[in-house]
Protein backbone atom coordinates (compact mmCIF):
# COMPACT_ATOMS: atom_id res chain seq x y z
CA UNK A 1 0.00 0.00 0.00
CA UNK A 2 2.93 2.63 0.97
CA UNK A 3 4.14 1.84 -3.22
CA UNK A 4 0.18 2.78 -4.36
CA UNK A 5 0.52 6.01 -1.85
CA UNK A 6 3.97 7.15 -3.29
CA UNK A 7 2.61 6.55 -6.61
CA UNK A 8 -0.59 8.10 -6.18
CA UNK A 9 1.23 11.20 -5.14
CA UNK A 10 3.38 11.08 -8.26
CA UNK A 11 0.04 10.86 -10.95
CA UNK A 12 -1.81 13.41 -8.62
CA UNK A 13 1.37 15.75 -9.13
CA UNK A 14 1.73 15.14 -12.84
CA UNK A 15 -2.08 15.56 -13.40
CA UNK A 16 -1.82 19.08 -11.73
CA UNK A 17 0.89 19.58 -14.07
CA UNK A 18 -0.68 18.10 -17.31
CA UNK A 19 -3.72 20.47 -16.61
CA UNK A 20 -1.54 23.27 -16.10
CA UNK A 21 0.51 22.98 -19.50
CA UNK A 22 -2.78 22.00 -21.35
CA UNK A 23 -4.24 25.11 -20.16
CA UNK A 24 -1.74 26.50 -22.22
CA UNK A 25 -1.95 24.26 -25.17
CA UNK A 26 -5.40 25.51 -25.40
CA UNK A 27 -5.05 29.33 -24.83
CA UNK A 28 -2.04 29.29 -27.34
CA UNK A 29 -2.26 26.47 -29.79
CA UNK A 30 -6.21 25.90 -30.43
CA UNK A 31 -6.94 30.07 -29.11
CA UNK A 32 -9.04 29.38 -26.26
CA UNK A 33 -10.73 26.58 -27.72
CA UNK A 34 -11.39 23.51 -25.31
CA UNK A 35 -9.77 20.45 -26.72
CA UNK A 36 -11.71 17.55 -27.02
CA UNK A 37 -9.34 15.34 -26.91
CA UNK A 38 -7.58 16.20 -23.59
CA UNK A 39 -7.90 12.75 -21.93
CA UNK A 40 -5.55 11.58 -24.80
CA UNK A 41 -3.06 15.01 -24.19
CA UNK A 42 -3.40 14.03 -20.38
CA UNK A 43 -2.15 10.20 -20.95
CA UNK A 44 0.64 11.45 -22.91
CA UNK A 45 1.85 13.74 -20.25
CA UNK A 46 1.72 11.50 -17.58
CA UNK A 47 2.60 7.95 -19.27
CA UNK A 48 5.88 10.30 -20.69
CA UNK A 49 6.62 10.61 -16.47
CA UNK A 50 5.53 7.77 -15.14
CA UNK A 51 7.73 4.69 -16.40
CA UNK A 52 5.68 2.23 -14.33
CA UNK A 53 2.45 3.38 -15.68
CA UNK A 54 3.83 3.04 -19.33
CA UNK A 55 4.31 -1.40 -18.57
CA UNK A 56 0.34 -1.08 -17.58
CA UNK A 57 -1.39 1.09 -19.84
CA UNK A 58 -1.52 2.20 -23.95
CA UNK A 59 -2.23 6.11 -24.00
CA UNK A 60 -5.74 4.98 -25.10
CA UNK A 61 -6.20 2.91 -22.01
CA UNK A 62 -5.05 5.57 -20.08
CA UNK A 63 -7.14 8.22 -22.04
CA UNK A 64 -10.34 6.03 -21.18
CA UNK A 65 -9.37 6.12 -17.48
CA UNK A 66 -9.29 9.60 -17.60
CA UNK A 67 -12.84 10.29 -18.97
CA UNK A 68 -14.22 7.65 -16.70
CA UNK A 69 -12.77 9.50 -13.56
CA UNK A 70 -14.08 13.05 -15.22
CA UNK A 71 -17.52 11.86 -15.23
CA UNK A 72 -17.66 9.80 -11.68
CA UNK A 73 -15.81 13.11 -9.60
CA UNK A 74 -16.57 16.93 -8.86
CA UNK A 75 -14.09 19.46 -9.66
CA UNK A 76 -13.03 20.16 -6.11
CA UNK A 77 -9.86 17.81 -5.45
CA UNK A 78 -9.81 16.42 -8.90
CA UNK A 79 -6.39 15.71 -9.06
CA UNK A 80 -6.67 13.42 -5.99
CA UNK A 81 -9.49 11.75 -7.57
CA UNK A 82 -8.37 10.92 -10.94
CA UNK A 83 -5.19 9.27 -9.29
CA UNK A 84 -6.91 7.13 -7.23
CA UNK A 85 -8.60 6.35 -9.67
CA UNK A 86 -5.68 5.55 -12.29
CA UNK A 87 -4.49 3.21 -8.90
CA UNK A 88 -7.26 1.20 -8.74
CA UNK A 89 -7.33 0.91 -12.70
CA UNK A 90 -3.86 -0.27 -12.66
CA UNK A 91 -4.51 -3.11 -10.04
CA UNK A 92 -7.53 -4.31 -12.37
CA UNK A 93 -4.99 -3.92 -15.03
CA UNK A 94 -2.74 -6.34 -13.26
CA UNK A 95 -5.17 -8.92 -11.75
CA UNK A 96 -6.77 -8.99 -15.67
CA UNK A 97 -2.91 -9.83 -16.66
CA UNK A 98 -2.42 -12.65 -13.83
CA UNK A 99 -5.50 -14.51 -15.42
CA UNK A 100 -4.53 -14.61 -19.03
Amino acid sequence: MKFNFFLKSRIKKALKNASHHHHNYEKEKLKGKRDKKWSGWYAGYILGRIRKLQKIFSVSKLANLLEEASKKSKQENWAEKYAHFIVEGMGKTEKNEDKQ
